[in-house]
This record gives structure tokens, C-alpha cells and sequence, in this order.
């Protein structure tokens, strides 16, 4: 009741007043006090008539304070996926994020609101239709992963996750190569290996991921064989080097290399695809989940490794375009680096140069060095065991800023940047060192005031 009279009194007042984060707040906490109620099932109810309130108000009149966020939708969104089977209304607030992001992109930057589709979204809107009984809940799971697929707001790491989540939905023959299931996908041996499959999967283990992976090559031998009318697509062997990248970090048994696993599995399918066999032929997903399981491996050889998968997705993206390098996978090979403190900047600064130089000349903006790059390398400095390696990530920082300062970069160092120089010279605990780090300090201070 407060919220609406606030509301009616801004709104009907001569003041100049614009949409802001702070009334945003206002709206996502009722929401939130709604959804917490003991009464939730008309808590929900009330929770979805402010959201929508909020949607018309704000797409009728952007000036409107009544302006949404990504967070406005999400809460109502969750509450609503633990429901029964409210697919339908979810796949419908998934349309309104979508019709208010490309509004957004029409207005100034003081009315536009951020509402963006997000791995969350995404995900509550998948388990939503993955649980619901109703007809053509598949195909949907299906034409979601998709999309999702292309969405440039979503990370490779978020999208193995995603995919890692949600069980493979049973599709056409047309979605395989060349009239490879010759039977129809209700095949009972077909359902049977399935269930196994995820069964294993479902595991989280490396025994739970080496059954699957044995039972994916069990698979395509009994098809070479004729015994078995299905053959497994590249989407299943992403699944299981997927579940091999989630035993990196959980894995205690030395003899067992998650990310070697992971990578076995790609030299599989590129053979495979080299041999003609189109439906196994790795895609992007299967190069960044290779290269970031290695990015999380603790073995020595891992930075070796990690830059190796990105050079073979270098060499697979010139023979197919859907196949990006995109910023995060250079940003993951150059961090790997702050691994090895003799090699590492070397390394690390060698990746840098080489993005850099691609970009200038494909000029793809997927693939474009941001500050995240530049904050990693200048951190694999920071961790450096070298003599000199203090001066070089200062030197770095020197060149980014005077390459903005000059409008030949774009790059925007921040106090990340600053920070990871500091901490080069604080490793180096010499005489000289407090007179440095003040010294950055104060860069960083003219810096940022000079950007005001």
C-alpha cells in the first residue's frame, strides 16, 4: 500500500523525476516480502500482478519509476518454478525479458533497464519443462538449448553447466546426421541406454563418468556392428567430457586425470569427424570444455595443455565458422599461466601479443582483449618468481593506459590492473619497494580522476 501512494505521488508530481536503481529496489523488495509469506500460493499471485504492473508501466512509459531488472524477474520466476507445472507462464515472463531487452536497446541509457535473459533464467525456465508432463515439453527443452547455444551473454562455463544440468531430450532423426537412428527414437534398447547413461552421469564421480564414457563407445561399436540402430552425437560426448571437467577439482586419485579423459575424448571425435562422421565432429562447446577442465587441472603440465586446446580451436575455427575463440577462452589459457612462476609471463605475454594481433585483424569483437585480459596477465606477473617481472607489468600498465589516453586502445585499466602491479612489487620485498607501490597509488588516483 505505501509502494502505490509513493508511486501515485512521484508519478503525478512536477518533479523531473526519471526510473533509477533505487525505486527498482523498492519493487524487487514487496516482491521478495510476497514471495516470502507464509501464504504462498497468493503471495506468488500478488508477486506476478506487481511484476506485471511493473512490465506495463515501464514499456508504456519509460520515465515510468515502476522499471524492472534481470532481479525482478528471476524472483518471481524461481517461486514460480517450484511449482507444480508453470512452464507455460515461465516461457511467457522469458518473452517479456526479451521484448523489454530489445526495447532497451531503442532508449537512452537513463531509461533503458537491465533486463537481459541470464543462466538463470535460462535454467529455471528448462527444469520448469523438463518436470512438466504436457505435450511437446522435449521439443521446447530442445529449441531452449538452442537458443541458448547462441546467446552471447552466456559464458562457456555457464553453458556446460546448463547442459551439465538437464538430461538429453529425445529428438527427430532430422537432428542427427544423415539418417543415422534408423528406427524411432521410443526404441526401448535406445530408452534403456539412456537411462544409464544419465544414470552414470548423475554420479559425479570418475567412476561415474568413466561408465558413461565406456558406455558411449560400447554404443558405437555395436552400431559399427549393425547389433545397435542408434549411434551417440557430439552432444553426448560433450556431456561426458562435461562430467569429467566437474571431477577436476573433486578428484583425490592422482593415478586419474579428469582433463586427459576429457581430452581423449576429443581426439575421439576429431578422428571420427576426419573420418567422415559428421554428427561427431566437435563444436565449440567441446574445445572450451576441453581447455577449461584443463584450466582447473592442479597438474604441473596443465598450462601446456590448456594453451594446446586453444591452439587446436584456433586451427578448428578456420575450417568452421561456428566454432569462435572467443575472449574468455584466451583470458583462461593466459591465467592458466600464473601457474608456472619461471615460464608463465613469457608465456602469458606471448597469448597476449597473439590476441591482440588476431583481433586487429579479424576485428571480431568476440574474440577482442578487454581488461579482464589485461588484469590476467599483469596477475600471472604478479605471481612471477622473475627479477624484472615487477618493472614489466608496471611497464604493461604504462603502455595500456598510454594507448587509451592516446584513442589507439579501448582498453580501460582499473584498480585490479593497479593492484596486480602492486603486488609485484610487494613480492619483491626490496628496499625500493613501498616508494613504488605509493608511487602506483598515486597513478591510480590521477587516473581515475582524470576519467571523471
Amino acid at each position: 500500500q505505501f509502494l502505490s501512494e509513493f508511486e501515485n505521488d512521484i508519478m503525478k508530481s512536477n518533479l523531473r523525476v526519471l526510473p533509477d536503481m533505487k525505486f527498482t529496489r523498492l519493487y524487487n523488495a514487496v516482491i521478495a516480502g510476497y514471495i516470502s509469506s507464509t501464504e504462498k500460493t497468493d503471495g506468488i499471485e500478488l508477486a506476478k500482478t506487481l511484476l506485471t504492473h511493473m512490465i506495463e508501466k515501464h514499456t508504456s512509459n519509460p520515465q515510468h519509476i515502476a522499471r524492472p531488472n534481470t532481479t525482478t524477474f528471476v524472483k518471481v520466476m524461481t517461486a514460480l518454478a517450484r511449482g507444480e507445472d508453470n512452464a507455460q507462464q515461465l516461457d511467457m515472463l522469458l518473452g517479456e525479458m526479451d521484448k523489454i531487452n530489445n526495447q532497451s536497446k531503442l532508449l537512452p541509457a537513463e531509461l533503458a533497464a537491465n533486463v537481459v535473459p541470464n543462466k538463470v533464467a535460462y535454467d529455471l525456465v528448462l527444469k520448469s519443462h523438463t518436470r512438466s508432463s504436457a505435450k511437446g515439453s522435449n521439443e521446447h527443452v530442445s529449441a531452449l538449448l538452442d537458443r541458448i547455444k547462441k546467446d552471447p551473454n552466456i559464458s562457456s562455463d555457464d553453458l556446460s553447466q546448463i547442459f551439465d544440468s538437464h538430461e538429453l531430450p529425445q529428438r527427430s532423426n532430422n537432428d542427427y546426421c544423415h539418417g543415422e537412428i534408423k528406427q524411432s527414437s521410443t526404441n526401448p534398447i535406445l530408452k534403456s541406454y539412456k537411462k544409464m547413461f544419465h544414470a552414470h552421469l548423475k554420479k559425479r564421480t570418475t567412476n561415474g563418468a568413466e561408465a558413461a564414457a565406456a558406455l558411449l563407445h560400447e554404443m558405437e561399436d555395436k552400431y559399427a556392428s549393425g547389433e545397435n540402430d542408434y549411434r551417440p552425437d557430439i552432444y553426448m560426448f560433450n556431456t561426458v567430457m562435461n562430467a569429467w571437467q566437474q571431477c577436476e577439482l573433486s578428484n583425490t586419485d592422482k593415478s586419474i586425470s579428469p582433463s586427459k579423459k576429457a581430452e581423449d575424448l576429443l581426439d575421439y571425435v576429431c578422428k571420427k569427424r576426419e573420418e567422415g562422421v559428421e554428427c561427431l565432429g566437435p563444436n565449440d562447446l567441446t574445445f572450451s570444455i576441453c581447455l577449461h577442465s584443463w584450466c582447473k587441472s592442479s597438474r604441473r603440465d596443465a598450462p601446456k595443455h590448456a594453451e594446446n586446446i586453444l591452439r587446436r580451436k584456433i586451427e578448428s575455427s578456420k575450417e568452421n565458422c561456428d566454432i569462435v575463440v572467443s575472449s574468455m577462452d584466451w583470458n583462461s589459457a593466459i591465467a592458466k599461466w600464473r601457474e608456472d612462476p619461471t615460464l608463465g609471463p613469457d608465456r602469458a605475454r606471448k597469448l597476449f601479443i597473439e590476441m591482440n594481433q588476431r583481433y586487429i585483424d579479424s576485428r571480431d569483437e568476440r574474440s577482442a582483449p578487454n581488461v579482464v585480459t589485461v588484469n590476467t596477465l599483469l596477475d600471472v606477473y604478479a605471481k612471477s618468481k622473475g627479477e624484472k617481472s615487477a618493472e614489466e607489468a608496471e611497464a604493461i600498465l604504462n603502455e595500456i593506459i598510454r594507448s587509451y589516453k592516446s584513442g589507439e586502445g579501448v582498453i580501460v585499466p582499473n584498480i585490479i590492473s593497479f593492484r596486480s602491479c602492486m603486488d609485484a612489487w610487494i613480492r619483491r620485498r626490496e628496499p625500493e619497494t613501498p616508494k613504488r607501490v605509493y608511487s602506483l597509488l598515486k597513478s591510480m588516483i590521477e587516473f581515475s580522476e582524470s576519467e571523471r
